[in-house]
Parts: C-alpha cells; sequence; structure tokens
C-alpha cells in the first residue's frame, strides 16, 4: 500500500470518529456568540497531510484567524489546554500529529484577555458541516 492510500484510510477513519462524536458535541451560547453571530463548527484539517486535527466552533462570518481555546470541541487532548492554560501551565503550538506541521501558534487575544491559536492559513484547512439539533 502506497503513502497516499495509507494517508486516505488515516483520513477516513478519523472523520468517522468525529462524525461518531458529533451527537454528543453542544455548541457553546455566551456573550462572545451573541456580539459575533451564528455558531458554526469547522472539521480542521493539516494541509500538509490532509489529517483531521480538531473541531472548533467558530462564531460569526470572516476569516478563521485565529482559534479560542475554548472553543475547541475534539479531540479532547485539545479541549483540555483550556484548562491548562487557567492552572499557569504554558500553551504550546497546535501540530498535526501525523506530520508535525505547526497548524497555529499560540497567543492572547489582548482585547478579551482570551488564550487562543493564531492560525497559519497556508499550513490549515477546514470544512463546515450541520450543527448538531
Amino acid at each position: 500500500m502506497d503513502s497516499h492510500a495509507r494517508e486516505r484510510i488515516q483520513n477516513i477513519a478519523s472523520k468517522k470518529l468525529v462524525m461518531e462524536k458529533d451527537k454528543s458535541i453542544k455548541i457553546i451560547h455566551n456573550t462572545y456568540t451573541k456580539s459575533r453571530g451564528a455558531p458554526e463548527l469547522l472539521d480542521i484539517f493539516c494541509k500538509n497531510c490532509n489529517i483531521y486535527v480538531m473541531t472548533y466552533q467558530k462564531d460569526g462570518l470572516g476569516e478563521l484567524l485565529r482559534c479560542y481555546l475554548d472553543r475547541i470541541h475534539l479531540p479532547e487532548n485539545l479541549q483540555k489546554r483550556q484548562f491548562e492554560y487557567q492552572k499557569g501551565r504554558k500553551n504550546i503550538s497546535l501540530v498535526c500529529h501525523n506530520c508535525n506541521t505547526v497548524i497555529g501558534t499560540p497567543m492572547i487575544y489582548k482585547t478579551e484577555n482570551r488564550p487562543a491559536y493564531h492560525m497559519i492559513k497556508e499550513k490549515s484547512s477546514f470544512t463546515k458541516h450541520k450543527l448538531p439539533r
């Protein structure tokens, strides 16, 4: 089996995992959601190897410039990084688990004093999917 076929199989498996867990995702509604607009869920992928990285709730229109840690829904290890930051631990870069490409760098969005990842557009892509009802 060539490397491209292996990557496609890994990607399909990771997408199935996301779809199985979709039913458990609860959309966050708070002041940030109200000020920015309707939320949507994005599956974010590494552009280098096309492997699933995370599911993120984006509020409002516009480009995906940053991903706030409290809006990451899946996988659990990324979702829990918001609590590590609150405990005073230094945040680490968002890295593809398959090819080690840095997809986002840690930052604090000073306007709201919220930890986030500054997304590197050239390194990530995303697909939108329907919100659970």
